[in-house]
């Protein structure tokens, strides 16, 4: 499921990483073919371009067919077992250090600042298919098998619609038998506009699977005709049928397409999150029953979300991090967090759902209190570039 040297367009991917230093005489005479190969290729545009970065594609199927298995569930749960145990030893040591007056480490102020380490709740089996099947769930409830029957029985009809990892089976496809990625299918759609026959569902399925706008049953056989050696079917690109050649041949150009056809967008209620605002972050300033303020930070993460309570030297991503900026006479103290949950087994942890973070204040100061907020949030695919916030609050 992987390329290591493959070309999109007039752009050459050379997918291995190392020094050329390392070049064997072979790995150098295949690179400068490569290099030869991509040269014919100069001034053409990509054809298919990736617009929705979180398209589902049929990679996806095999995804959440493991998803549903009983196997991926217990793995998960000894992974979480083992990092506890691991997690539990960690906040020991550490505790004892304190004890003794030793200075600890950042590690180890985290560690401490998280609170002791109690058993992670992941909830039974039907709890972890709730939440991560969706509405599959509402159609196999815990019947592992009938999720597999599904996602196999089906793996040729479904089709990724514009949003966020949405998947569903084409029911036109799979009346006709024909694979949604088949050219077969659209010469099925013309035919059945000739013919007059089904003329609703060959319109649905020549709508959704091409770019193309034709008018009549004869225009659309001669484009077939004409590019059908030259077409091929992308699943990133839109879950199309397009042309090898340029933007210039009908059904190529997206923009055109666009144009067209009226695109879903959602829009952000600034209360709320969404698939495209998945973090919500607020501020304010609580006061117990002794008087005693703390700042508190809250984020509300969308479902199937995460941001980095922190991350392992061997990962790559960016942490969450809180910046003070406090009025004349305000004291600040430790941060605490509520408890994160791991990320693989790598020590990285996350919040999911919801994280909160918490400063003591002391002092009679008063005036304006900036919290300047950045993190990184992710789903199981991509990431999302960082965010960079500053919040107000009155002290």
């Amino acid at each position: 499921d992987a390329v290591a040297i493959g070309r999109h367009g007039n752009f050459l991917h050379w997918g291995f990483a190392a020094s050329p230093a390392y070049m064997t005489q072979n790995g150098k005479d295949v690179f400068a073919n490569a290099v030869a190969y991509i040269s014919k290729f100069k001034g053409q545009k990509p054809i298919a371009r990736k617009f929705k970065d979180r398209r589902a594609t049929r990679e996806y199927i095999k995804e959440i067919k493991y998803l549903s298995t009983r196997e991926y569930y217990e793995s998960r749960m000894v992974s979480d077992s083992l990092f506890q145990v691991r997690s539990k030893k960690q906040y020991e040591k550490a505790l004892a250090k304190q004890q003794k007056g030793e200075e600890l480490s950042n590690d180890e102020k985290r560690t401490l600042s998280y609170g002791a380490v109690e058993d992670f709740k992941r909830g039974s089996y039907e709890d972890h298919l709730k939440r991560r099947m969706k509405e599959f769930y509402n159609l196999f409830g815990n019947d592992e098998k009938a999720y597999a029957r599904y996602f196999d029985e089906n793996y040729d009809y479904f089709y990724g619609e514009d949003g966020f990892y949405v998947i569903y089976v084409d029911e036109d496809a799979k009346a006709w038998g024909i694979p949604n990625n088949d050219a077969r299918l659209l010469d099925k759609a013309i035919s059945s506009l000739e013919k007059g026959v089904e003329t609703e569902r060959a319109a649905r399925v020549l709508a959704r699977y091409t770019m193309a706008d034709f008018q009549t049953p004869a225009e659309w056989r001669d484009w077939f005709d004409t590019y059908r050696d030259r077409m091929f079917f992308t699943e990133t690109g839109g879950w199309k049928f397009m042309i090898n050649g340029d933007e210039n041949i009908p059904g190529n150009n997206y923009f055109k397409y666009f144009e067209r056809v009226k695109q879903s967008k959602t829009t952000s209620t600034g209360t709320s999150t969404s698939d495209r605002n998945p973090v919500m972050v607020s501020v304010d300033i609580r006061s117990d029953v002794y008087g005693k303020k703390s700042l508190v930070v809250k984020f509300n993460i969308h479902p199937g979300y995460h941001i980095y309570a922190n991350v392992a030297d061997v990962d790559a991503f960016i942490p969450t991090k809180l910046d003070l900026r406090l009025p004349e006479g305000v004291e600040a103290g430790e941060w605490t967090s509520s408890r994160p949950t791991p990320l693989g087994t790598s020590g990285t942890m996350t919040f999911e759902n919801s994280a909160e973070y918490t400063c003591p204040l002391s002092g009679n100061g008063a005036g304006p209190l900036y919290c300047t907020v950045s993190y990184q949030c992710c789903d199981d695919h991509v990431c999302m570039p960082p965010v960079k916030k500053e919040l107000k609050v009155v002290y």
